[in-house]
């Protein structure tokens, strides 16, 4: 009972501290909804955002593209990550993690960085060591790993599962994971 009360109240002092702030905004005109995630500027702190590709084609099965309702993910995720401080995006060279970057990358005028998903402990190292607030684009048998190399939590994905965006925040002076977040990419 004591590690769940104790738990609670950290995250209630992280959600008070301002690390994390979820505004309502408007995808388009529409009638569906994108929350955005704004990560308040703390110089103690980065945050590291990671998610799996959106939908994917079901050919060609070598590297394809996002489907339409792919596309529409990754939309969201940009717009949920409109208002948020990233100095970086990284994404593996296959088609459909780079579309999923793409909007993202464009919003915030970057330049998506390609990242070698069979060297992961190298990258999740390099993360933490560059301590900037970044987006990586992944797979679901990676993108659980890396989130575990760098000290965050979260389960496998599933195969079938799409839409999860798991925020990290981390000491920069300890290289510690402080709060794990699991906010939902809206398909629609």
């Amino acid at each position: 009972m004591k590690k769940l009360i104790l738990k609670i109240t950290n995250t209630l002092i992280t959600i008070s501290l301002g690390f994390l702030i979820i505004t309502g905004a408007t995808a388009d005109s529409s009638q569906s909804s994108v929350n955005q995630v704004s990560a308040t500027p703390d110089n103690n702190t980065f945050t590291l955002y990671f998610v799996r590709h959106a939908e994917k084609a079901n050919e060609p099965k070598t590297d394809p593209e996002l489907t339409v309702q792919g596309h529409e993910r990754a939309k969201n995720l940009a717009t949920m990550l409109s208002k948020t401080a990233l100095s970086k995006i990284y994404s593996t060279r296959y088609q459909r993690t780079l579309q999923t970057a793409a909007v993202s990358a464009d919003i915030k005028a970057l330049v998506v960085t390609h990242y070698d998903p069979r060297q992961l402990k190298e990258f999740a190292d390099k993360l933490l060591q560059d301590k900037v607030s970044a987006l990586v684009v992944g797979h679901s048998n990676t993108t659980p790993t890396l989130i575990r190399l760098i000290g965050g939590k979260a389960e496998n994905i599933d195969e079938s599962r799409y839409g999860d965006l798991f925020q990290l925040i981390i000491d920069k002076s300890s290289l510690k994971v402080v709060a794990t977040n699991l906010l939902q990419i809206p398909a629609r």
